[in-house]
């Protein structure tokens, strides 16, 4: 395809001639949204805001991606299925679902974003429309109602522990920090490297124990690692002094080649895991 800058109005999103190249990965938006035209007769338009785009098979502006941090098994109904097509609705973009691995109909505006984890299936569009090809059925419906044209997208990949753990209610159990500090008195971590390999350093009661009473206890250094929730996986370490946060590059679960790697080298290994998933936990701890 020629090399193109073109303006075009948003609805053109689902045209089939343009749909089939932004699917392809051929075709997407450009970077801006004008909002005002000149009229023929000299004076400006101020009502256009949000109905146009630009198209461009230039540079991708991967500087918007998609930042998601809703959960379907947190609140499954809050996602009905559609009466006319087996794909979950989510009406907004905010709320496209980290752990949800089907069929999801999501509105066009869609497309104006980088999505390198979704792929995109095709649309629901129009009452009369031919069904084929891009079109793989007509207008959604909820309870009978009519929606506006929905694009069919599923993600590529899925990370099958936090599915897993996303599934199993009883997974979602936190340890209490008067229970970590009852089982500890019976523990002596003097000038031991702790890790806990399934805890966020930012909501996990278990990180905040370990730094704010590290000298108490005698440790040499400690370790948290995160798996991926839609927000990144991140390695927590604290040696007494500072504080260091790092991204890690995979997912976080705790039998990764990053996690894997800081088994190797702590003392010991303290965590609440999730429950559904402790025998996996369990022979990896026995493999180290």
């Amino acid at each position: 395809m020629k090399p193109c800058i073109i303006l075009a109005p948003k609805t053109a999103l689902g045209a089939n001639e343009v749909f089939s190249l932004i699917k392809e990965g051929v075709l997407h938006p450009g970077f801006t949204q004008p909002k005002q035209f000149i009229k023929p007769d000299g004076s400006e338009t101020n009502n256009m805001s949000g109905a146009t785009l630009w198209l461009t098979n230039e540079a991708h502006p991967s500087d918007k991606p998609l930042a998601l941090t809703k959960s379907y098994y947190d609140n499954p109904v809050a996602y009905p299925k559609y009466d006319n097509y087996d794909a979950i609705e989510v009406g907004r973009l905010c709320n496209i679902p980290f752990d949800y691995n089907g069929p999801m109909g999501v509105p066009i505006t869609f497309l104006m974003h980088s999505h390198p984890e979704f792929e995109i299936l095709g649309q629901l569009k129009g009452e009369f429309s031919t069904i084929g090809g891009n079109i793989l059925g007509h207008q959604a419906k909820l309870n009978g109602k009519s929606l506006f044209t929905r694009i069919i997208i599923q993600r590529k990949t899925m990370n099958q522990h936090l599915l897993r753990t996303r599934k199993v209610s009883n997974d979602l159990l936190y340890t209490r920090e008067s229970d970590l500090i009852a089982e500890l008195v019976h523990h002596d971590l003097r000038g031991k490297w702790v890790y806990s390999p399934c805890s966020d350093h930012v909501t996990s009661i278990v990180p905040k124990y370990f730094t704010e009473h590290f000298h108490e206890l005698g440790l040499s250094h400690y370790t948290a690692t995160c798996i991926d929730n839609g927000n990144g996986a991140y390695r927590y370490d604290y040696d007494g002094k500072n504080v260091t946060i790092t991204k890690l590059q995979g997912d976080g679960s705790f039998d990764s080649p990053e996690c894997t790697a800081i088994l190797q080298e702590c003392d010991i290994v303290i965590e609440n895991p999730p429950f559904s998933l402790l025998p996996q936990f369990i022979e990896w701890l026995n493999a180290s």
